[in-house]
């Protein structure tokens, strides 16, 4: 694999990279970062990275009002995307890229806390390495309330028993992704602690603290799920 100028867009200290920077460490690319919780963020010159990576984050897609840096964030997206960069986002990163391609993103039917089977689609059968990935019905990570809408051009690719719509690629170059491959024991740590507040709801896809952290021996499969996901999406 050719050596890679990753930059990573992070919205909260809580959720960095994960499992994503031992990657990136181990195949020898290079990482740069915007974290536009601190005051002197900046975004980088397009033609100076290869790939973009969007994480997660607690805000909402349409919250510029809130935090105005988010409508810098998308320009630069939607500039990603039209210069043929590829581009991935997971969680709020996966909804500010539908956001960028002109599909909706709102409230899901169910809010998803916690370790859930996801199901590829029959769509899914045509992209081989994804359909490997997947076809296991894997158990991920997820922390969402909000759910995208399919970007024109593409397909749905995953769907969990609480929400459709998890996983979706346009033209091999640009991936959004609902749950959290990513996730470490670390991770795991801070994403609970800094939203334990969400734990405590009784609804269906909401798991108690107990139950997420007995998940952790989930951590593993997921992160070697990512490693083959990033060694397909970017080679």
């Amino acid at each position: 694999m050719n050596k890679l100028n990753i930059h990573y867009f992070q919205h909260v200290p809580s959720e960095g990279l994960g499992c994503i920077e031992e990657w990136a460490i181990q195949q020898g690319h290079t990482l740069t970062a915007t974290k536009f919780f601190e005051p002197s963020h900046i975004v980088p010159n397009i033609e100076t990275i290869d790939v973009l990576i969007v994480l997660g984050g607690p805000m909402g897609v349409h919250d510029d009002k809130i935090h105005n840096w988010l409508t810098t964030e998308k320009s630069f997206i939607k500039e990603a995307i039209n210069k043929n960069k590829k581009v991935l986002g997971i969680c709020l990163g996966s909804q500010l890229i539908a956001a960028c391609s002109s599909a909706g993103v709102s409230a899901a039917p169910n809010k998803e806390i916690g370790w859930f089977k996801i199901f590829p689609t029959e769509a899914t059968k045509e992209i081989s390495w994804l359909n490997d990935l997947l076809k296991e019905e894997p158990v991920v990570f997820h922390w969402h309330g909000d759910k995208f809408q399919i970007p024109e051009g593409s397909v749905n690719l995953a769907d969990s028993a609480a929400n459709s719509n998890q996983l979706f690629m346009i033209n091999n170059k640009v991936l959004g992704i609902q749950f959290h491959f990513e996730i470490t024991h670390n991770s795991l740590l801070e994403m609970i602690e800094n939203g334990s507040m969400e734990l405590n709801v009784t609804a269906p896809y909401i798991q108690s603290l107990k139950e997420i952290i007995a998940g952790e021996s989930f951590i593993k499969n997921n992160n070697r799920r990512m490693f083959k996901l990033l060694d397909n999406f970017l080679q």
